[in-house]
């Protein structure tokens, strides 16, 4: 157990990249259902659900064939939708067992959690382990993180307090410097930063636990690409892609999805 914690400040007030966050939930569902559409469809079973507190409730997504490695995707903090669930069938092509999770869901259970602090790596590798399980697959398969916007700072600041061998790497789309989170995070070497109105403004800490590869539309205005990327590039490690004529709802899907791919396939060790 960490006992030591990096704390936040109250939320009394709200931040300004909130407020453009939530504005842009309600587009992002809209312009993803559009945009995704190829990966869902007739022929595609629903997704078996389970309930994982804190996570709230996973949706699982087997591959067509044998499973070789594990996905976990969070959504951003507008939740999970038909965007999120059409990059789940498509990565479960890839031969891994994805496991869903919604964002909005998980931030609110680390809030309530137990302890002095959120711990955001432990509920992630239970998770896998648990799946693990339930699917009787291998054991020790690797697994890598993905997540969009708020997922996305969640997924690094997993790979920050996670040890090393935990997950095999991240990759991210729109990562956000911001986590509005109230609660402390559970403190790591590599976790660094400092409070601000609405929870915690992310630093640049030492390496990470595994790779990183960040993914991000270069005319994003909700988290800013420029604050992105001077971010990735000073993590040892971690490496950043910006995608030109791409915002922060990701409509044009040709145009990142082939990058956000191979950084997924270069994470999983495809040629």
């Amino acid at each position: 157990m960490i006992s030591r914690s990096i704390r936040s400040v109250s939320h009394a007030q709200q931040s300004p990249r909130r407020g453009m966050l939530l504005a842009s939930a309600a587009l992002t569902c809209i312009c993803l259902a559009g945009v995704f559409a190829c990966g869902a469809g007739e022929g595609y079973a629903a997704p078996e659900q389970l309930a994982q507190p804190p996570l709230g409730t996973v949706r699982l997504y087997r591959p067509p064939g044998a499973v070789r490695r594990i996905a976990l995707l969070i959504s951003g903090d507008g939740g999970w939708g038909t965007g999120t669930d059409a990059i789940a069938r498509d990565l479960a092509r890839e031969d891994s067992l994805v496991a869903g999770i919604d964002g909005a869901q998980f931030l609110r259970g680390l809030e309530h959690g137990p302890g002095g602090c959120a711990a955001v790596a432990a509920p992630l590798a239970a998770l896998a382990q648990d799946v693990t399980q339930r699917q009787h697959l291998p054991p020790a398969l690797p697994v890598i993180l993905v997540g969009h916007s708020a997922g996305a700072s969640l997924v690094y600041v997993a790979l920050s307090q996670a040890p090393a061998g935990r997950f095999a790497g991240a990759l991210t789309l729109s990562f956000c410097t911001e986590l509005d989170l109230r609660r402390p995070l559970c403190a790591a070497p590599a976790l660094k930063g400092v409070p601000v109105r609405n929870g915690f403004e992310l630093a640049p800490g030492g390496p990470l636990s595994a790779p990183w590869v960040a993914v991000h539309g270069l005319e994003d205005r909700v988290c800013p690409a420029a604050a992105g990327e001077d971010f990735a590039r000073a993590v040892p490690g971690a490496s950043f892609i910006g995608i030109p004529g791409v915002d922060h709802n990701y409509r044009e899907r040709a145009r990142w999805w082939p990058s956000f791919l191979s950084g997924y396939r270069q994470l999983a060790g495809h040629p």
